[in-house]
């Protein structure tokens, strides 16, 4: 019995020392991952931006730095025009045609290297397509919404002589997404006409600030402070590790963010006084591309939650949504108002879900942006539209 107990005693001994040492190797390596990432040269934790008078927040020309995001690390290059993008003259040469894209950071695509981006893949599916140079230009920045994307556009991007203009709009844009405060925008007066308010914006801290990248520990361990962000994707795994402190504990149910009310039906005044000033920013962009001789264009960007069930599922467990909730309702409108102002729309969501269906995550699940596969699926969604369209054709 003795000796029984004594096998029984050194196993359980030798299970929980090499339980021990497993776990302090894998603490000693999440540390050694952390050091290297910090250590790296320009290595930052935000997009480049900086103060704009005009437009709240742009990117300073020539900034370069590496962005570390615990799910990438991308080489960020601004040209010497404050744009992502390989440097391109304002005159545009014969025989050249020209696609400007607006929009936030999806368009900017901060989360791939930039020969991955919608960009430079559209770029080159193009130029193949219609056998003849083609230029795409970024002109996306993190953080702006419409608003600021239609004052980009008569401010600068008309300058480029685009014959064609693709607006990528993501859900948020409805609802402004930031400080008011630090930002331009437009609101509609008695009369239904378009007032732009808070311009010149007052000088503030930069919408992004230049952050070094670092990484604190959970209670004194770096493996537990990487692995604390990937529990929001999973709240029974987190009410799991909270038992035994490796996690804290999932909060009840959050409050409603204003910008998913268009999903829903508690304010409808409200949402539709938000849409229609979107369909007036859009049909004045409309209107200012059409005086330049090009074509606009709308991209309707998915979120993840619009294209992936679990992503749906959560979303509305963590939310409380009821079933009066519907995830289809902001691509159904936008595209409503695109049949009105007759402006051609791509809608990508059948390509997301085909994408991930198959296993191919088009977003991060972290950073909720797209990956290379996203952008991938973005750029040819664009591309057969434009051929389907007859949008762009040869000189």
């Amino acid at each position: 019995m003795r000796s029984r107990f004594r096998e029984w005693g050194g196993r359980v001994l030798l299970l929980a020392l090499s339980t021990f040492l497993g776990l302090l190797a894998v603490e000693a390596a999440a540390r050694a991952l952390v050091w290297n990432w910090t250590r790296e040269p320009g290595v930052v934790r935000h997009p480049f931006a900086r103060f704009d008078p005009d437009l709240g927040w742009s990117k300073p020309e020539n900034a370069s730095g590496i962005l570390r995001r615990s799910e990438y690390r991308v080489a960020l290059k601004i040209n010497s025009s404050g744009l992502r993008g390989p440097d391109i003259p304002l005159a545009k040469p014969p025989g050249v045609k020209r696609v400007l894209l607006l929009g936030d950071s999806f368009t900017e695509g901060y989360t791939v290297e930039e020969p991955l981006t919608v960009r430079a893949r559209l770029e080159k599916e193009l130029s193949s397509a219609l056998s003849t140079p083609v230029q795409v230009i970024n002109g996306g920045t993190a953080g702006w919404g419409t608003d600021q994307e239609v004052l980009f556009y008569e401010k600068s991007g008309r300058a480029y002589a685009p014959d064609v203009v693709v607006l990528l709009f993501y859900y948020n844009d409805i609802y402004r997404d930031g400080d008011l405060r630090i930002q331009p925008w437009f609101d509609l007066d008695e009369t239904g006409s378009l007032v732009l308010n808070n311009s010149p914006v007052k000088p503030h801290e930069e919408f992004y600030r230049a952050e070094p990248f670092s990484i604190k520990p959970f209670r004194g361990s770096m493996a537990l402070a990487l692995l604390q962000p990937r529990l929001d994707s999973h709240p029974r795994v987190a009410r799991a590790l909270s038992m035994f402190g490796l996690a804290d504990p999932p909060a009840g149910l959050k409050e409603i963010p204003e910008e998913f009310h268009p999903f829903g039906r508690q304010r409808p005044r409200e949402v539709r006084r938000h849409w229609q000033r979107i369909e007036a920013l859009l049909g004045r962009l409309d209107a200012s591309v059409s005086k330049d001789g090009a074509r606009l264009m709308l991209f309707y960007v998915p979120a993840r939650f619009e294209v992936d069930d679990a992503a749906w599922s959560l979303t509305r467990q963590v939310y409380g949504l009821n079933a009066q909730w519907d995830r289809n309702r902001v691509a159904d409108e936008l595209g409503r108002i695109a049949h009105d102002l007759d402006l051609p729309i791509v809608d990508p969501r059948a390509a997301f879900r085909s994408s991930e269906a198959k296993a191919a995550s088009t977003y991060f699940p972290e950073d909720g942006h797209w990956t290379e596969a996203g952008n991938e699926v973005a750029a040819k969604e664009i591309l057969a539209a434009i051929r389907k369209r007859l949008i762009l054709s040869p000189p």
